[in-house]
């Protein structure tokens, strides 16, 4: 059975999950290059290297900034991290709060032996497999954390990612398509009889 996952055409996207969990695959998947926004793109931005920790504080920085303008544009953002903490997620509640954007979290149930398996592959670091086994760890605690959080369209998405579907949607609140003419009611103060009169009519 195929998954639909809804994005409305103004929204702040969060991928979620443990290194090697499919979300740099599903980003390019189903998403534009300016869409993106990943820690790891603006490490690399900084110190030709995305996987350098360094300037790890800086690259988080220059996302934010980045992230900030594309929303204040009403430009979606589909940002790609681990995001495992709420500490992690807390300057993104703050930027979707502050632009009224639709907060969309997608959660990518880790699947152990893949992830250590893809990030072996990837760099062969016994390091990064403690790392990605303690990210596992942390995974049963986000569902709960998220609802608290305000991210009230959670979707959780398993190993295999080749069933999907993304659909974008136009914001409920999306009324350009409408042209009018348009009736403008102000104050009605002591006018209720007429304005229950306009509205008949």
């Amino acid at each position: 059975m195929t998954m639909e996952i809804k994005i409305p055409d103004f929204a702040l996207v969060l991928l979620i999950g443990p290194s090697g969990s499919g979300k740099t695959h599903f980003a390019r998947r189903f998403f534009t290059g300016a869409e993106i926004m990943s820690q790891e793109q603006f490490q690399e931005m900084l110190s030709d290297d995305g996987s350098d920790e360094a300037l790890h504080e800086e690259a988080l920085k220059l996302m934010y900034q980045a992230i900030e303008l594309r929303l204040k544009y009403k430009k979606s953002c589909v940002v790609e991290a681990e995001l495992l903490t709420q500490e992690s997620r807390k300057e993104f509640r703050r930027l979707f709060r502050k632009y009224h954007a639709k907060a969309i979290s997608i959660v990518f149930i880790a699947d152990a032996q893949i992830c250590l398996a893809r990030n072996m592959a990837k760099l062969g670091s016994d390091a990064k497999s403690q790392l990605v086994r303690s990210q596992i760890g942390r995974m049963a605690r986000i569902p709960k954390e998220l609802e608290e959080e305000g991210f009230k369209t959670r979707y959780f998405v398993g190993p295999e990612i080749d069933d999907l579907q993304v659909l974008r949607t136009k914001m409920r609140s999306d009324f350009r398509q409408e042209l009018g003419p348009f009736d403008i009611v102000g104050d009605v103060h002591g006018c209720f009889d007429e304005l229950l009169m306009l509205l008949q009519e």
